[in-house]
């Protein structure tokens, strides 16, 4: 008797540390979207398309948001420049897995694929996600 009442316990204690943990999760995932969206919708509202590369980086660098530019969103495109805004849970093979936006430029000017023309004019932004330190 003994014995299964510890068995009970375990098992009970087990099931309540999964479902704890598939709750934290989806209020995770919640928030994260909610915080992208509200990004986007900050991001729509203030850079609209036809900017080009400067304002939109002196834009992001007046509200102290850190960024990167990275190659390329299609074949022979400029580099976009992202915006990390959020995180999700990550697979077991990658460290962390990022959510950007990431503005698009077209050139305005020939393309030198080493240079990143302050005359790019943005032509959208979109989320995309990515993993770090993956395997």
């Amino acid at each position: 008797m003994n014995r299964r009442f510890w068995l009970i316990v375990v098992m009970f204690a087990v099931v309540s540390a999964i479902a704890a943990r598939y709750v934290y999760r989806k209020r995770r995932a919640a928030a994260n979207s909610a915080a992208v969206q509200a990004a986007f919708l900050k991001y729509s509202q203030n850079l609209k398309p036809g900017m080009t590369r400067k304002e939109v980086k002196d834009y992001l660098r007046d509200q102290g948001l850190a960024f990167l530019e990275r190659c390329c969103h299609k074949p022979g495109a400029p580099f976009s420049v992202l915006i990390r805004v959020g995180e999700e849970d990550s697979p077991w093979y990658c460290s962390e897995w990022y959510d950007y936006a990431a503005f698009e430029f077209a050139t305005a000017e020939p393309l030198d694929w080493a240079k990143r023309s302050d005359s790019d004019l943005l032509e959208k932004v979109h989320r995309t996600s990515n993993g770090e330190g993956c395997l």
